[in-house]
């Protein structure tokens, strides 16, 4: 079969958790966001490929940065949310196994520490084994 519309559009990302605690200054915020591996997403072997796990770590890790800033906005000046443009400046991803279609795959998203002009993110892709439901870490 070839692809059809759906194949091509992207991924139904959804928020499967969210940890604002870095919003009060108490740890790192850690937002949770879940995704289909659609077939646009595969490599020609038939994982998820590793330019699509990096986008996800790129953009979810990001959009977890604003979320624990517009928190953290909202708790001292509920009048006033600026969010600020952002770049990444570097981003290094270790793959450690191959993401499968059929699971949803999760992207762990952390604001590890916030600076006046540069913020350090991380993030986990992981799926749960079916059986034990233990996470499998795809990359990092």
């Amino acid at each position: 079969g070839g692809f059809g519309a759906d194949d091509l559009a992207p991924p139904n990302v959804s928020v499967h958790a969210a940890s604002l605690a870095g919003a009060a200054g108490s740890g790192p915020g850690v937002v949770t966001f879940a995704f289909d591996v659609r077939p646009s997403l595969l490599n020609p072997v038939g994982n998820l490929h590793g330019g699509a796990q990096a986008t996800f770590v790129d953009v979810l890790s990001t959009i977890a940065h604003n979320a624990v800033e517009v928190c953290r906005q909202l708790t001292s000046n509920p009048e006033m949310v600026q969010i600020s443009g952002t770049a990444s400046v570097s981003l290094n991803v270790e793959f450690l196994a191959a993401g499968r279609p059929g699971a949803p795959v999760f992207a762990e998203c952390t604001v590890d520490r916030a600076g006046r002009r540069l913020v350090f993110l991380g993030a986990d892709l992981y799926q749960l084994e079916a059986s034990s439901g233990k996470r499998n870490v795809i990359s990092r």
